[in-house]
């Protein structure tokens, strides 16, 4: 086999942090892996490995002021578009992680002074406030450097409206084409604007977005379903909020350019501490079960670490901080595992990856140069590896990939009804009360977990 690889070595920007010209030691890549046939009787060994047009990339922002300006003091883009340039840089990624959540395209506008106790205001509100870099300033500068266009769609505070008519504007406007969209940010995580979990089908009130503070000695979220009804009937409550909503932005993004690329977030276990997400397998199936046909990649984001500042002490060292880019391999196994279940055709994009989801000063150290190097080189590996059998054969239904660390149960079941292609079993039975069809699902309920169990780590606050 052949695989087709495109990949984009990315600077993570921080939600209020540096610009583009000022991040120069943080790191962040993305890649999308494809397998293809070789031809017949060729020796797969020694095939080269194509990328695809646009190998390298950057990660930019709404709220950019550097990269917004002609001139200033961290550079400006009289300075900034000659190195990018010069680095063949030709992807640039375009939204500011959580804050594409809060953004309006349209009004280039956020919210974010209105967080977290009033996420439903107008992006025209008092509380709301300009951004510096504007779409089509972003797409003329990208263009100038002959980059494409990797954009996250507004999910948490957005509609699927304004999500199309992004998506219409920049096919029919010349200069501003996207070669990549994402519905929303990580949203499987508490630290998002997620205004649709108010919403059917889960209907969840008093969620407000990133209020993270220590809960019975965990730092966690108190309004979090995780929290309030436990990992998995928690993650269960947001994968199927999004599964259900996420749907119909991707329907509308479909209509407005049938030929659009769409990713959604997918999540890690525990293996990835820093972008850990609990009873995580129950995401990604949800998700994917439910919207896979109209997936063409999912976006996970690797960080192995949470730990800010140097390496050394009670934080990892050098050495443990390069030997966590080891997993990466059944890391990309499993991902692969449970597309070959729900969508064979879709790609992998590592969208961000870095040592720590939080700031650390290790990204400019030799350790962290070497990290950066390995982290790339370990996800580009993955190309020359066989695919993964898919798990699916004609006419049987899809199975429902099992997490790596799911804490025991005692089998009960939430009185709620999930829509599901998967069975029931002992370990899990059916719930099903008049208003449930023959094919919903039960899950293990909140409290259930027994003392042997191993937590998950909670995600920090980036």
């Amino acid at each position: 086999m052949v695989f087709r690889l495109r990949q984009l070595r990315q600077l993570r920007q921080p939600r209020h942090g540096r610009a583009l010209g000022a991040a120069a030691c943080a790191g962040l890549a993305t890649l999308a892996i494809t397998a293809t046939t070789a031809p017949a009787g060729a020796d797969t060994a020694t095939l080269p490995v194509p990328l695809s047009g646009a190998p390298l990339g950057l990660n930019t922002a709404p709220w950019d002021y550097v990269y917004a300006a002609n001139t200033s003091a961290g550079g400006g883009v009289d300075v900034i578009q000659p190195l990018l340039k010069a680095a063949s840089i030709d992807q640039l990624r375009y939204g500011g992680g959580s804050y594409a959540d809060y953004y309006d395209w349209q009004t280039n506008t956020n919210i974010q002074n209105c967080l977290p106790d009033n996420a439903t205001a107008s992006f025209t509100s008092s509380c709301s406030s300009g951004d510096s870099l504007d779409f089509a300033q972003f797409s003329q500068q990208a263009r100038a450097i002959g980059a494409q266009s990797f954009v996250t769609v507004n999910y948490g505070s957005g509609t699927p409206s304004l999500a199309a008519q992004w998506v219409a504007q920049a096919k029919a406007t010349s200069g501003q084409g996207v070669a990549l969209w994402e519905v929303g940010n990580e949203n499987y995580g508490c630290w998002e604007v997620n205004n649709e979990l108010a919403g059917p089908p889960e209907n969840f009130a008093g969620y407000t977005p990133n209020t993270y503070t220590v809960v019975n000695g965990v730092y966690e979220n108190p309004t979090c379903p995780q929290t309030i009804q436990g990992n998995a009937a928690g993650t269960q409550t947001l994968a199927t909020s999004y599964a259900v909503n996420a749907k119909q932005f991707l329907q509308a993004m479909k209509a407005a350019d049938p030929s659009a690329r769409i990713g959604v977030p997918w999540a890690f276990s525990g293996e990835v501490p820093g972008a850990s997400v609990p009873d995580n397998a129950e995401w990604n199936s949800t998700v994917l079960g439910t919207d896979g046909r109209y997936v063409s990649f999912v976006d996970a984001h690797y960080y192995p670490f949470f730990f800010g500042g140097s390496t050394g002490g009670s934080n990892p060292t050098d050495q443990q901080v390069l030997q966590a880019l080891q997993q990466v391999p059944s890391l990309y196994g499993e991902i692969r595992t449970t597309l070959n279940a729900y969508d064979p055709k879709a790609d992998v994009v590592v969208g961000e990856t870095g040592v720590s989801n939080n700031e650390t000063t290790t990204v400019c150290t030799p350790a962290g140069a070497l990290f950066a190097a390995g982290d790339v080189l370990s996800w580009l590996a993955m190309a020359t590896r066989p695919p993964a059998a898919p798990a699916r054969t004609t006419g049987s239904s899809p199975p429902r990939p099992r997490p790596s660390r799911r804490p025991r149960t005692t089998g009960t079941c939430s009185p709620r009804c999930w829509p599901s292609r998967t069975r029931c079993s002992a370990r899990y039975p059916r719930r099903t009360p008049p208003t449930c069809s023959a094919t919903n699902r039960c899950y293990p309920t909140a409290g259930t977990r027994s003392p042997s169990s191993t937590p998950t780590p909670a995600r920090r606050r980036r």
